[in-house]
């Protein structure tokens, strides 16, 4: 009661304070009042009045004494209702009255005529009063997080509302009156229980803004297509099916959210290549032609009958002595479909080989979208035929395709599975089915189970272009070669009318999950080739997996080898497919020699590690943190030590390597517990961190490639000597997002520091839900960091993540390191200033020689309108690294020193010309008061805009002299040439 009355006196106070002065404005703000004071109702000059953040169940009638008031905040307090004097406050503009606990609203609202902001958010209102249709000046009005179920007609009589906000109410339909609000910009219909749209909504002609996700809408109003001023719309978790074809009109959209739909037009192949590739698909929709192709995936382990039942399922005869297949064979299942009597189903079989060696190659073809066949043989029984491990890589690979697990050689010997406890454990069995290949028993069944399981694929029935269905013909013609490069599949699908750049990259996309094709376009080294036999791409590299020569020197492969496999192809053709099998991370080359050697397949890397006492520090500064997987999937670790072979050594085996860092003083060490699915990466040396940041980024690329994974990371506790104790990475990240800086550890029964235990360490980009998420983090853990020889070469690396997510993002790539100084040389009427590009290799970012990288602007406060925050973090940087920076491209460390000082002085004043505001470091709020998202890319700079400005500076994109690489690490770097040949260069054998 003393602490209620004490803020009744401080609210007494202030009003004091205001009527004392003859002031117009006052903040009762957050005092806990349960009252107002009567002597507030004297202050007949107030304009703007704050009562926020109290306890206030009513508001007296004298509040309409108030009548000069234009503002009224009584936001967060406990209101039940609304006195009618509230009517008499006819000046009021902006009234907010969200967070409180209204039921209804009085009639005298409708007389606050010159109210233009209204914010009713988050109370409990389940009816609207028809007098809102008199606040003709609103131009915002927000009803979200109500229980409204109806919205009167009257709404649409407010022409000037500009923002309307009636997301997580209880609507169930929308008044056609709705199509009268011409001037809106902003609809928010989120989270309401809309069955359907009215077709008025097509009247919005300004309409920028459309938020429908979380309703119960099975179809769109055609009509929603002349909405072409649109630029966001978001449809998550609805239940479309399709999309009019009208949308593809809505030129200008730039964000469309289409999650959680079970669309099949567009597909989801089309989906997930973004905005244009949707319009696109759209457009070119008016003349579709449904397709009836899906992909049918069979694995197991080797010799349990998967080529007999292909076989059996289509009639073929039984071979006894069927040959162990090697590679995967491919074959096309015609299947009537279940309920379209007139539509013939045609599944790409996919029959691999199940023995361990190529395990690896098949994960490429195991896609999404995709029928499995499980097989396994019931005579040997289920741990004979792995099923948990192949759930799992299944599960790893394509967490959303259905899979039906089919036990063969059931003549003699029922199958005997405990299918209840694995449906527990994996969602996505289907059923189990027993046949016999010789007996013929069970096919028929089988094969009604496929064709309904077939029937419901994503891609099964989608609607495509005649120009799609031409291009698919084109390219999977007899006449075809077995593999293109990217550009000619782009010619190809030109000449058959496919000619937008983002519609070709979709289709290509969409063949790929069918299985007609190979495409990898996220794969920087493997998007430039395009297979389009991939069982030619497969049996060659079966080819080499097979040859003992190269299993008898543990991987080793020769010039000879490479004759041996592929004889009748020219020595050209040999090469680019050893550049496959590297890309594909089968292989990786090392330096010509005398003997021929060529490559190292680290399939047949050797089994048992080899004594790496003499090369593995046994002292020195340490990074260490281990991955716990629920399986180990083939190519894990294989294809992250294909993917680090520039540090590669001579000491190498099956799960592990020693690696060394190209100065010679660091060194790391991959090691695989099999038996604990467990891997572990260490670097030790006098500054480990920046060289554990590329291999643990490497790593997480390559566990990426698993997308159902789950990843269990964990941080060795350091600092107080020898230590067993393991901490959980993501509960440490999340006890630093709390803003603790310590963490208990049992044997030392004491706090150990976070920051000593994070150092070097970042958060696997699959754990970030935006580029937001990663630098909002590591600025909280670089907060605890003192090391700084070590932490900028970190920062840099971290930074260059967030530039490449936002990037990938954007489709901008573009060079995103560099200064702008005054230029020497200037012009009449106008500032000269110098963009000048720097190499972005991690850790020794440094400007290029001469002039080279050098571009005049005169728009100065255009560039620093778009990026200045940007290039305050980017200052911030490259001083912290400066006292680091060794020889490069010819110059010695202190001449690039004093450079770079000069440099970076002149670069701060050029800043120092940014307003504050624009150039503050913190991060805003997921969410504005107002209820609207932030734009986080406020605080970035925009990667299509800067694109663009750097396009206009240099169109041929010299830029130069930098060099655009996709590190195998995953990131998007421009590099000077001296750097950019660290990771051309081969190993040694």
């Amino acid at each position: 009661m003393r602490a209620r009355s004490e803020d009744y006196y401080a609210a007494e106070d202030r009003i004091m304070h205001v009527r004392h002065h003859g002031g117009t404005e006052l903040d009762l703000g957050d005092l806990g009042l349960t009252r107002l004071p009567a002597s507030l109702f004297e202050l007949k000059a107030l304009t703007k009045l704050i009562i926020s953040g109290n306890q206030l169940t009513e508001l007296p009638d004298r509040l309409g004494e108030l009548t000069a008031l234009t503002t009224l905040y009584l936001y967060d307090n406990q209101l039940t209702q609304l006195p009618d004097s509230l009517g008499k406050l006819a000046s009021l503009t902006e009234l907010y009255l969200y967070r409180n606990r209204l039921t209804t609203l009085p009639d005298c609202l409708g007389e606050l005529v010159r109210l233009t902001t209204l914010h009713l958010g988050a109370n409990r209102l389940t009816r609207l009063s028809d007098s809102l249709g008199s606040l003709t000046a609103l131009t915002s009005l927000n009803l979200n997080g109500n229980e409204l179920v109806a919205v009167p007609d009257s709404l649409g009589s407010l022409k000037a509302l500009r923002t309307l906000n009636l997301d997580g109410n209880r609507l169930v339909e929308l008044p056609d009156s709705l199509g009268g609000l011409s001037a809106l910009t902003k609809l928010h219909l989120g989270r309401n229980r809309l069955v359907r749209l009215p077709d008025s909504l097509g009247n919005l002609a300004a309409l920028k803004v459309l938020n429908l996700n979380g309703n119960q809408l099975t179809q769109l109003p055609y009509t929603l297509g002349t909405l072409t001023a649109l630029t966001s719309l978001n449809l998550e978790d609805n239940r479309l099916e399709q999309l009019p074809d009208s949308v593809g009109n809505l030129v200008g959209l730039n964000s469309l959210n289409l999650g959680g739909n079970p669309l099949t037009s567009p597909p989801a192949e089309v989906v997930s290549q973004g905005v244009e590739s949707v319009l696109a698909y759209l457009r070119a929709s008016h003349a579709s032609v449904a397709q009836w192709a899906s992909k049918l995936l069979i694995v197991g382990e080797g010799r349990v009958g998967k080529t007999s039942l292909v076989k059996a399922l289509f009639g073929d005869e039984h071979n006894p002595g069927e040959p162990t297949t090697h590679g995967l064979l491919l074959s096309r299942l015609p299947l009537t479909h279940p309920s379209e009597s007139d539509a013939e189903m045609h599944l790409s079989v996919w029959d691999f080989g199940g023995q361990d060696i190529y395990h690896a190659t098949h994960q490429f073809f195991l896609t999404g979208r995709s029928l499995f066949l499980l097989v396994w043989n019931a005579s040997e029984g289920t741990d004979r035929g792995r099923l948990h491990y192949w759930l799992d890589i299944i599960t790893a690979r394509a967490p959303h395709a259905p899979v039906l697990i089919v036990a063969t050689h059931t003549a003699d010997r029922p199958a005997d599975i405990d299918l209840t406890g694995l449906r527990g454990q994996y969602a996505a069995i289907i059923g189990h089915l027993s046949v016999d290949c010789a007996a013929r028993t069970g096919i028929d069944d089988l094969r009604t189970a496929i064709t309904a399981a077939a029937a419901r694929l994503p891609l099964m029935g989608a609607a495509w272009p005649q120009r799609w269905v031409d291009a698919t013909a084109e390219l999977t013609a007899d006449s075809m070669p077995p593999h293109l490069p990217t550009a000619a599949v782009w010619q190809a699908m030109r000449q058959v009318g496919v000619v937008a750049g983002s519609e070709q990259k979709t289709l290509a996309v969409a063949l790929h999950h069918r299985g007609e094709i190979l495409y990898f376009p996220d794969d920087e080294e493997l998007a430039d080739t395009v297979v389009l036999d991939p069982q030619w791409l497969n049996v060659r590299i079966a080819r080499i997996l097979d040859n003992p020569g190269v299993a008898a020197r543990n991987g080793l492969l020769t010039t000879a080898d490479m004759v041996s496999a592929w004889p009748n192809l020219p020595h050209a053709e040999r090469e680019h497919l050893l550049n496959l099998m590297d890309r594909f991370d089968v292989s990786y080359r090392i330096r010509d020699s005398r003997d021929g050697a060529k490559g190292i397949v680290v399939s047949w890397l050797p089994q048992a590690p080899p004594d790496i006492s003499h090369v593995w520090p046994s002292d020195g500064n340490e990074i260490r943190l281990a991955y716990q997987l629920p399986v180990l999937p083939p190519g894990i670790p294989g294809w992250f030590l294909a993917r680090s072979h520039r540090f590669a050594t001579e000491h190498r085996w099956r799960t592990g390597a020693v690696l060394r860092h190209p100065d010679g003083e660091h060194v790391g060490l991959l090691r695989t517990d099999s038996l604990r699915r467990r891997i572990e990466l260490t670097v030790r040396g006098p500054m480990p961190a920046p060289f554990f940041a590329v291999l643990d980024d490497g790593l997480n690329l390559t566990i990426d490639r698993y997308p159902g994974l789950k990843v269990t990371r964990w941080v060795p506790c350091r600092g107080h000597g020898p230590c067993e104790k393991e901490f959980s990475y993501a509960k440490v990240v999340d006890r630093v997002r709390r803003g603790h800086w310590d963490i208990y550890c049992d044997e030392l029964e004491d706090m150990v520091d976070i920051g000593g235990l994070l150092t070097g360490i970042a958060p696997p980009v699959r754990d970030l839900a935006t580029a937001d998420d990663l630098r909002e983090l590591a600025a909280t853990i670089d907060r605890m960091r003192v090391d700084m020889a070590q932490q900028s070469a970190v920062a840099q690396h971290n930074h260059l993540r967030v530039g490449t997510l936002i990037q990938q993002t954007q489709s901008a790539h573009c060079p995103s390191v560099f200064t702008i100084t005054p230029a020497a040389r200037q012009k009449a009427g106008s500032a000269v200033h110098l963009v000048r590009l720097y190499c972005e290799e991690p850790g020794t970012w440094h400007p290029l020689p001469g002039d080279a990288g050098c571009y005049e602007i005169t728009e100065l406060s255009r560039w620093l309108r778009i990026a200045g925050p940007y290039l305050v973090k980017t200052l911030r940087f490259l001083r912290a690294t400066l006292p680091y920076v060794g020889p490069i491209l010819g110059m010695t460390a202190e001449e690039l020193q004093e450079q770079l000082a000069d440099e970076l002085d002149l670069f701060k004043l050029v800043l120092d010309n940014v307003p504050a505001s624009r150039l503050d470091d913190t991060f805003p709020a997921p969410y504005r008061p107002d209820g609207a998202p932030a734009r986080y890319a406020e605080t970035d700079a925009d990667y299509r805009v800067l694109r663009a400005m750097m396009l206009k500076l240099d169109p041929d994109q010299g830029w130069g002299g930098l060099s655009h690489l996709l590190t195998p690490e995953g990131l998007s770097l421009y590099l000077c040439s001296e750097h950019l040949s660290t990771y051309r260069r081969l190993p040694e054998r």
